[in-house]
């Protein structure tokens, strides 16, 4: 819900046990999706909100269940590694290996 002023990053993975693919959306970078975030056959899923201090939760809520929202395009991903904003952790690309590990 990068939509909303108050988040500032969205992370989510479906708890449907055939799809493997999540997404990362921030305001800095815009929507990105990530293949094999999880395991095939896991059922576990769900979203992962970074806000803003400054947010009223009630404000926020009422946003989240009540504004549809519409993805119009993707960012490569390629784009995150050269964001002059972002730091590469290079220890932490074995992470999303897919090896492991899963939600």
């Amino acid at each position: 819900m990068i939509s909303s002023v108050s988040v500032l990053l969205e992370i989510c993975a479906s708890d449907d046990p055939d799809y493997t693919t999540g997404y990362v959306a921030s305001p800095l970078f815009g929507y990105v999706r990530l293949p094999h975030m999880k395991k095939q056959g896991l059922r576990r899923g769900g979203r992962l909100y970074v806000i803003s201090p400054e947010t009223r939760i009630p404000d926020l809520l009422t946003f989240l269940r009540s504004t549809p929202v519409l993805f119009d395009r993707q960012s490569p991903v390629n784009h995150l590694r050269t964001h002059p904003r972002l730091t590469a952790i290079p220890s932490l690309n074995e992470t999303f290996s897919p090896e492991g590990p899963w939600l």
